[in-house]
């Protein structure tokens, strides 16, 4: 329980929790905000006559961000799909886009599906509609992995690219879900612990692409791109998703 010091704020340990405080007139706070704490940030200092929502909102932020950037199967996944996208299927080869912006436009719209589909079943496991196998969704995300790196070489997403994204973006949002579930301290604040999980998972996307895209485009008509870099990366990202997916569908 923690009380009120000379400028309306306390300081406290990570084992200790406020719960009440009858000055304030706050009862069970505990379930109203979420705090996290970590070994770089074991106190947290906040004004008990305020709420902590934007705090809760903050937090979820930074740790959705994060956990795109940890995520290197979520990486490799959107990393896969940004190597071809300055690229247009000719045949049996490669053909690179003229302009830039069109080219933007088409990755901008592939990965605004991912997120609008693993927004949905983050959201939806996040609340506990629906449980799927840890197992099941986490081999299905490593054999998204490297049916991505297939693509690089030979497109079988094809015209189906948009439609198969959406569908690997489910399972996306439930792995996200197992991470949000032992994140998640206060069921009172999952509005603002999903909004700022989500958009802080959106943003690390969108840094990700904004180093990557803007390389890949200028390298796009590089022989040594499509004849070495592609293949390598495709090689290089399908031989760790076939590790992972015999590790997780076998253990």
């Amino acid at each position: 329980h923690g009380g009120l010091g000379n400028q309306n704020t306390d300081t406290w340990d990570a084992h200790d929790d406020i719960e009440s405080n009858h000055r304030t007139g706050l009862k069970d706070n505990e379930a109203i905000p979420s705090i996290l704490f970590t070994p770089e940030r074991p106190r947290y200092e906040t004004n008990l006559t305020e709420p902590l929502t934007q705090a809760t909102f903050l937090a979820f932020l930074r740790q959705g961000v994060r956990h795109i950037w940890i995520g290197i199967d979520h990486i490799l996944f959107v990393v896969a799909l940004v190597m071809v996208s300055p690229l247009r299927r000719d045949g049996v080869s490669w053909k690179p886009v003229d302009r830039f912006v069109p080219a933007l436009i088409n990755v901008a719209k592939i990965l605004s599906l991912f997120t609008v589909a693993h927004t949905i079943t983050l959201t939806v496991a996040a609340l506990k509609l629906v449980s799927v196998p840890s197992r099941l969704v986490e081999s299905i995300i490593a054999l998204s992995v490297l049916l991505a790196a297939i693509n690089i070489v030979y497109p079988i997403f094809a015209r189906w690219t948009y439609h198969v994204v959406f569908v690997f973006g489910l399972f996306h949002g439930l792995g996200f879900a197992s991470v949000l579930e032992h994140l998640t301290a206060a069921r009172r604040a999952v509005v603002e612990t999903l909004l700022g999980f989500n958009l802080g998972v959106e943003l690390g996307q969108l840094m990700i692409i904004a180093v990557a895209f803007p390389i890949v485009f200028l390298l796009r008509r590089q022989a040594v791109y499509q004849t070495v870099v592609l293949k390598a990366g495709a090689l290089g990202i399908a031989a760790i998703a076939c590790v992972w997916f015999v590790d997780r569908a076998f253990g």
